[in-house]
């Protein structure tokens, strides 16, 4: 079935649910780069070789120091809202290829990336379309809808399919698992640029006066644009390719 829903219009769906998603979560991704900062800085000032460099000397270590941490905050924020962002997409995209009366969800656990036993080991893994899974305390409705404990890195895939046809849920896991390394790779660097740029400005005010800029970096605002945009991007992504693509994965009976 060919995809009714423009690109455009996709985007218009989930810039409200990229918002809403940004709007829950900001507060705790701009303060833990914030605690990176202050944690580092005050690591360096405390050691009496680095106290006496030069501002040049201070900014060029600084900026050593937070270049690592924005490449792996970058990567655990890309991963963690990939997953939930891909999932969700699908989710809605098989409403319009499918009646939700007529849909069933099978939760895939890829056991290549994912180490939580309790995400592999539940049963049923096939449920009603509108019906909630309970993992460790968590009521959610697919992979990457729960606390931190389970969507952290969270790896696991939602299929949709309808009642009364089979899937072939290694095949689609293994292809959905191709378009979101795919998808990550496209968006890690340009966040990881967006956490370099807020670091470098901390690093340009602690080499100069010594004082740690906790308020002038990572403010809401500028973040959560990068994380709202970095959410919804990759969703209208696989609302198009679920809809372009699901039915190849299906079995009759």
């Amino acid at each position: 079935m060919p995809n009714k829903i423009s690109k455009d219009l996709w985007q218009q769906i989930f810039n409200q649910y990229a918002l809403a998603i940004a709007d829950a979560n900001i507060v705790n991704v701009s303060n833990t780069a914030k605690q990176t900062l202050v944690k580092v800085a005050e690591k360096l000032f405390r050691d009496p070789d680095f106290a006496v460099l030069g501002a040049d000397q201070k900014a060029r270590i600084l900026r050593g120091q937070y270049k690592k941490y924005s490449r792996y905050q970058a990567e655990r924020l890309v991963r963690t809202e990939s997953n939930r962002s891909a999932n969700h997409a699908t989710m809605q995209s098989a409403l319009t290829v499918f009646d939700e009366n007529e849909l069933m969800k099978t939760w895939v656990h890829n056991s290549r990336n994912n180490v939580r036993e309790w995400h592999q080991d539940f049963e049923p893994k096939t449920i009603p379309y509108e019906e909630y899974y309970f993992l460790q305390g968590d009521r959610m409705f697919q992979p990457g809808d729960g606390g931190a404990k389970n969507i952290i890195n969270c790896r696991c895939t939602i299929v949709i399919h309808p009642k009364d046809s089979g899937v072939d849920t290694e095949q689609y896991n293994d292809d959905f698992d191709e378009q979101r390394t795919k998808a990550e790779n496209n968006n890690i660097p340009s966040v990881q640029r967006y956490y370099e740029s807020e670091y470098n400005k901390g690093v340009d005010i602690i080499a100069e006066t010594g004082n740690i800029p906790y308020q002038d970096i990572f403010d809401y605002g500028t973040t959560k644009t990068m994380y709202k945009e970095l959410i919804s991007e990759i969703a209208v992504f696989f609302a198009i390719w679920y809809a372009d693509n699901i039915e190849k994965y299906l079995k009759n009976g």
